[in-house]
């Protein structure tokens, strides 16, 4: 991807340092107007930018012409057994997709957040030690004018609500099949996106990939203009480190049980607890074997 610069970082210290320069460089860029940046978090630096869709399509070789045809497949799948869980009916085609995607169906959306240290605890939910993970920190504000710029002359002008309109996106994503890429929200936000400060950016076109919809989205902008707009911060850290990075992280109370409210974020956030050995001071080691019935804790 030829437009975003990488940073390299190895600690907790650094990763603040990494978020104050970002915060400086954009104040800087736009003569003292802060432009809002928006995050993603990937466990593996290597991997590219991409939804569970084209990656699932990617597994079983489907073909970029039959692309929309197999996201119609999903969708539809998806609405024909939603009714048997009970829950909310969604009212629109975005709402729909958030929801699949809150649910870990493969949809078109990728997750972002407005939240630099949210991004960091996706990054680092599942890293190891020294085999990097990445924090992706894109300049919001200048994408959403840069995509403005592409879309049909009679959608640009419209405000976020009119945009989600059905009769507006099926211009966005159907005239003429344009490639590019185009911020999707539902007016409706469930509790997860609300708590992760979530956002959705889409590509227009499901037959290219992220990077060739935002060459497509950024072909007429000026080089000069780049710079700075588009920055990969690689986090590689040792063991001690990554030790230092979760307990910060807790510390602030962005976990997995807070970024995935409910019983099971709780659960899954536990694998982590291996690492916070200042959360169980004062604890008496035990073995589970060692169990007395009725005392409810195992060595009680």
């Amino acid at each position: 991807m030829e437009y975003f610069e990488e940073r390299r970082v190895g600690s907790w210290s650094a990763l603040k340092k990494a978020l104050t320069q970002l915060r400086e460089d954009q104040v800087r860029k736009d003569s003292g107007s802060e432009h809002r940046w928006v995050f993603r978090g990937q466990r593996d630096a290597n991997w590219s930018i991409s939804s569970r869709l084209t990656r699932e399509c990617e597994r079983f070789d489907i073909p970029k012409g039959k692309r929309t045809v197999w996201e119609y497949r999903i969708v539809r799948e998806f609405m024909r057994h939603y009714p048997r869980f009970g829950r909310v009916r969604p009212t629109s085609i975005v709402e729909w997709l958030a929801v699949m995607q809150h649910h870990g169906a493969p949809t078109r959306l990728i997750d972002w957040t407005y939240s630099f240290w949210a991004a960091v605890a996706f990054a680092v939910e599942d890293a190891k030690p020294c085999e990097p993970c990445a924090i992706w920190a894109l300049d919001f504000d200048w994408l959403h004018k840069r995509i403005d710029e592409t879309l049909p002359k009679e959608v640009a002008p419209l405000s976020h609500d009119k945009r989600n309109e059905p009769e507006n996106l099926r211009k966005v994503f159907d005239d003429g099949k344009e490639p590019g890429l185009f911020f999707l929200n539902p007016f409706s936000i469930n509790t997860r996106l609300a708590v992760q400060q979530g956002l959705f950016l889409t590509t227009r076109d499901l037959s290219l990939t992220f990077e060739e919809n935002l060459n497509a989205t950024l072909k007429s902008s000026d080089t000069s203009d780049l710079s700075g707009r588009f920055v990969k911060v690689v986090l590689d850290v040792s063991l001690t480190e990554l030790k230092t990075v979760l307990l910060e992280l807790h510390r602030i109370n962005l976990t997995h049980r807070t970024l995935f409210p409910g019983f099971d974020g709780f659960a899954q956030d536990l694998h982590n607890h291996l690492a916070l050995d200042e959360f169980f001071v004062g604890v008496e080691d035990h073995s589970i074997w060692n169990w007395h019935e009725g005392s409810g804790l195992p060595g009680g």
